[in-house]
């Protein structure tokens, strides 16, 4: 990948921050394999929806409520490019002059979630790779959200218990 240009520095720290504190906190997640294999195991028709569900629920558990709002038109849209080339796009709008603006509120989007990761108890729980492994089931929002706060209850119980009665997590082999 093209490393972030020099055009603002605070941007590029402000992702290196992102890369330590919520990109690798993510990766050292216990619950990443279990939500990870939930998630390869969803037809390819909803999959979709469950890395969306995933990305709102790690924003979610971070507070992060900043950002810009996209319509699902141009979601789709910008999904159906090639990989290659919105990054090459990417790193060609970063390049430009007159992002000032854009670029001072992308580092501070990178700074928020940096400095909410660093405050947040876990990135991903049980309640995420039970709603992934549950989600074809799920006909509505609402029954998915009874279930995630369902299994975030359970969650929050068992860390109030002392750790002898706590329940040990389940593999979903």
């Amino acid at each position: 990948t093209l490393p972030v240009p020099d055009t603002l520095p605070r941007l590029r720290a402000a992702v290196r921050a992102y890369d330590d504190h919520v990109l690798a906190r993510l990766a050292a997640e216990p619950h990443l394999e279990p939500v990870a294999s939930a998630l390869a195991r969803l037809p390819e028709s909803l999959r979709a929806r469950g890395v969306a569900f995933l990305a709102s629920r790690i924003l979610t558990r971070l507070g992060f409520t900043a950002g810009t709002a996209l319509s699902p038109a141009l979601a789709r849209r910008v999904l159906d490019r090639p990989p290659t080339e919105l990054l090459q796009a990417g790193y060609t709008a970063l390049r430009e002059s007159g992002t000032d603006a854009v670029l001072e509120r992308l580092a501070e989007g990178y700074e928020a979630l940096a400095s909410a990761a660093r405050r947040a108890q876990a990135l991903l729980g049980d309640a995420e790779a039970f709603t992934l492994e549950n989600l074809e089931h799920l006909q509505g929002k609402a029954q998915r959200m009874a279930l995630e706060q369902a299994v975030e209850a359970a969650e929050a119980l068992s860390r109030s218990l002392p750790p002898k009665l706590r329940a040990r997590p389940v593999s979903t082999g």
